[in-house]
């Protein structure tokens, strides 16, 4: 049986993190997914946390993101329904439009050339012995001194090591992209109301346009949210894609757990529960709680202190969001909501904050309880 100092299981952007950091210390690592990286429902919107994170680990340079931006996008315009309520240009750093596809490529590449052994095609079945041995689908078995999940919100890593019971409750989100009509409006659009606790968005890139859709309540409806997508794209100019065009996922809505794992388990990004609640954003906490995740793996950390940890990061801002989302989202509060991103300058700069990963929840929150 082959043995590996860990095993990554899941190829995307935390999997790819924590197996980078992990060869670069030195470790013996294995990454098992489940096919060809990339195509995952997320709009591919990279902000700040992230690439600060990216960059000051040295996995990727400024001339990395340079190469692989698609659009440097500063501006935004929320809406209620279709009517505006506020447009933003931000003087700070924009937020950076990527292809996930080439991105996750280009990740999962950097943590091959560092010495990561990548196995694609045959994907976990189960995992063992608190970890220490992980069997895929065609019956391949391997040793590992610890094993990270990080196979998304329905893997069976991160799904089998919660406690029954506890599955985080799914929200669903749907996307598209479409050639970019000649004079479309460069910035990124927000249009909340067309769906419950959820929002539409509308990410101008190179050549092209992601159009997408999702909502964090557990109930809601794939076909209803079709239905206000292909309204909004209508109203937008653009034709709705005809079937098969649009890609769905399901989002972590519930409150996540504060144990990021078990025995010598460790969980990140998505399988970990580390969606926003209000945003649905998930790329920046799956790249720190992937490094996160290996250098417990490295320094020989529990699960507790992997877990504390993670409160003063990625946690602590998808826990601070659970609270948050009630303030947007929820009928109390949604007009105000909506009357403090038209009229309240503070709160519409907290939120882009949040959007574009800048600042955490305090400037919205505070924003929100200002009158003005």
């Amino acid at each position: 049986m082959e043995r590996f100092d860990a095993i990554v299981c899941g190829g995307g952007p935390a999997g790819a993190c924590a197996a980078w950091r992990l060869a670069s210390a030195g470790a013996s690592c294995l990454v098992i997914g489940r096919g060809i990286p990339g195509g995952k429902v997320c709009g591919g919107a990279l902000g700040t946390r992230a690439k600060k994170h990216l960059i000051s680990s040295g996995m990727l340079s400024a001339d990395d993101l340079s190469r692989l931006s698609l659009r440097e996008q500063p501006s935004m315009t929320c809406f209620h329904g279709y009517e505006p309520l506020r447009a933003f240009t931000s003087p700070g750093d924009p937020i950076t439009m990527i292809d996930r596809l080439s991105f996750d490529a280009f990740l999962l590449d950097r943590a091959e050339r560092a010495g990561a052994v990548v196995l694609w095609d045959d994907p976990v079945a189960t995992v063992r012995d608190g970890g220490g041995r992980v069997e895929t689908r065609s019956g391949n078995v391997f040793a590992a001194g610890a094993t990270i999940g990080a196979d998304g919100a329905a893997g069976p890593v991160g799904m089998s090591f919660r406690p029954p019971g506890r599955r985080h409750p799914a929200g669903v989100a749907l996307e598209c992209f479409i050639g970019m009509p000649s004079g479309f409006p460069e910035e990124i659009g927000i249009h909340f109301g067309l769906t419950d606790y959820g929002y539409a968005w509308v990410f101008p890139r190179r050549d092209d346009v992601c159009v997408g859709i999702g909502s964090l309540d557990g109930r809601a409806s794939p076909p209803a949210l079709r239905d206000a997508l292909e309204r909004l794209m209508r109203r937008l100019g653009l034709e709705p894609p005809g079937k098969g065009a649009l890609r769905a996922a399901p989002i972590p809505s519930g409150r996540p757990s504060r144990k990021l794992g078990a025995g010598r388990v460790f969980l990140a990004g998505d399988a970990a529960g580390l969606t926003d609640r209000l945003t649905g954003e998930g790329l920046s906490h799956a790249v720190e709680s992937g490094f996160l995740a290996a250098e417990a793996v490295i320094a020989g950390w529990d699960r507790k202190r992997l877990s504390r940890t993670a409160l003063r990061g990625c946690l602590g801002i998808v826990r601070e969001s659970c609270l948050a989302r009630h303030l947007v989202y929820h009928p109390l509060f949604r007009n105000r909501a909506m009357r403090g991103l038209r009229e309240n300058a503070k709160f519409f700069e907290g939120y882009w904050g949040l959007v574009s990963g800048n600042t955490g929840y305090a400037g919205m929150l505070a924003g929100f309880l200002r009158r003005k």
